[in-house]
């Protein structure tokens, strides 16, 4: 995101595609409630810091409930898809320092059923890098580097 313009942003591509802000919420918005809400049993990011206000749209797309189409017809700002990603990834890297081993076996509700900590962190990795080349690709049909090699 760092030579990320606001139009690159909110950019809509041709086709069925999501535009980089709803691809880059949904991850954010994933990770907040697997890590927060699932793992920690605390309010979601989302929640407690009222992003929805500051976003736009009622709650991240995908898996908790948000809509893709209203995402999609959102017009972000820069700066709070930022502050969100910001926000989670605090959140997220406390806990992950904090990690022992009896925390990586605990089970949690995952998709599919009850799975290890250490499972679901897998899976959080997997999913941003799948939803990262789709950013990357996005900036690449708009003329801007996708990846920063």
């Amino acid at each position: 995101m760092q030579d990320l313009t606001e139009e690159q942003l909110n950019w809509s591509p041709p086709g069925l595609a999501n535009k980089i802000a709803t691809i880059l919420v949904h991850v954010t918005g994933t990770d907040d409630r697997f890590i927060n809400m699932r793992a920690l049993g605390k309010p979601t990011i989302w929640d407690s810091g009222n992003w929805s206000e500051h976003l736009g749209i009622a709650q991240p797309p995908g898996g908790g409930g948000g809509s893709w189409e209203d995402a999609n017809a959102s017009n972000f700002s820069l700066d709070a898809v930022r502050g969100y990603i910001t926000a989670v990834r605090a959140s997220v890297d406390d806990y992950v320092a904090a990690l022992t081993d009896e925390e990586l076996a605990r089970t949690v509700q995952s998709i599919g059923g009850e799975q290890p900590i250490s499972a679901v962190l897998a899976l959080l990795v997997v999913h941003a890098a799948g939803h990262y080349g789709e950013v990357a690709a996005l900036k690449g049909a708009q003329g801007a580097k996708g990846l920063p090699f």
